[in-house]
């Protein structure tokens, strides 16, 4: 009697999921590709993840890239006072007169959109009606 077939171990040579977001629709691959998209290997969203995907691309020298956004927006969470506050609300006065939405301006600076309302509103804007 011959022996069994052996069972050959198949080994995955794709790149796994290191951590992903499924909101934003991002996934960091374990060789450091960023993928866009849809994950079938996505299982939780949270700002950790975040979080631990910047980290583990700092570890192995991955840079972020550089944003082509000319103003030094102030960090999230931080008091936007004084000489600042200034300079952020006349660069906001310019979007907005350009055309950009309040939303649009409120991704942009990292900001809640009740803010950035708030300091259009210090700087002398008149709104526009909603919806276009």
């Amino acid at each position: 009697m011959s022996p069994p077939p052996r069972r050959e171990r198949r080994r995955s040579r794709a790149a796994q999921t290191v951590v992903c977001d499924l909101v934003q629709g991002w996934s960091l691959l374990c060789n450091g590709v960023l993928t866009f998209g849809a994950s079938e290997n996505c299982s939780r969203t949270d700002r950790s993840s975040v979080r631990t995907a910047l980290r583990w691309m700092e570890g192995r020298g991955v840079r972020r890239a550089a944003t082509s956004d000319p103003l030094d927006w102030p960090a999230p969470r931080k008091l936007v006072a004084g000489a600042t506050r200034t300079r952020v609300g006349e660069e906001l006065q310019k979007r907005y007169d350009a055309g950009a939405s309040i939303r649009d301006l409120a991704g942009q600076s990292r900001r809640s959109y009740t803010f950035v309302r708030a300091l259009l509103a210090e700087s002398g804007v008149t709104f526009r009606q909603r919806g276009g």
